[in-house]
């Protein structure tokens, strides 16, 4: 019987300041947490692992993956963030066209119908994805099996793990959610 176990990474603490050259990088405390997460990760053998193309990501594996070494490293523009099933009502709020959330719906929906599958081989499958909070809380609502829609109600620190298995037969199996303990309370950050 086989077990596939994905195991996600979200990217590091970032600057989101509008008028910085550095906007979308890891800042200083970014790169801290992603050492911290490789205390975390180092013992997994992990197969393969798939990184978003943003910056802040492909930044945040490059110092996880010194100490994690897969396999294989893939990158991957379907898992880069976006606003999958974002209640219409708040992207008028926030300015936010309906066409970009259908597109990143359906580009949510093919990164959990591409990476979120069984593995049919005998043995275990490790897998990292290092990606962003939004897909990383819509995953986990496919996953569950709950609405997808709900993503908007929890909320991910910067760096945690989040970590699901998905058994032979294709059913799915919350391990943890939002864990953190790899990282100090004061180096913990939301945004």
């Amino acid at each position: 019987m086989g077990e596939r176990f994905i195991y996600m990474l979200r990217h590091g603490h970032f600057d989101r300041d509008e008028q910085s050259k550095k906007k979308g990088h890891l800042t200083s405390l970014g790169e801290k947490q992603a050492s911290y997460a490789i205390k975390r990760l180092k013992e997994i053998k992990f197969d393969i692992a798939h990184v978003s193309t943003a910056i802040r990501t492909q930044q945040t594996a490059k110092i996880v993956l010194k100490g994690v070494k897969p396999k294989a490293i893939k990158n991957s523009r379907l898992l880069v963030e976006g606003l999958p099933c974002f209640p219409l009502a708040k992207a008028k709020k926030i300015k936010v066209d309906g066409k970009k959330i259908s597109k990143d719906t359906k580009r949510a929906a093919s990164a959990f119908e591409k990476f979120f599958i069984p593995y049919k081989p005998k043995g275990t499958r490790n897998e990292l994805i290092v990606g962003h909070g939004n897909m990383i809380r819509y995953y986990m609502m496919r996953a569950l099996g709950v609405d997808p829609k709900k993503w908007t109600k929890l909320d991910i620190l910067q760096c945690s793990l989040s970590i699901i298995e998905i058994s032979e037969d294709g059913s799915m199996k919350l391990i943890s959610f939002n864990e953190v303990g790899h990282i100090p309370m004061s180096k913990r950050t939301f945004i």
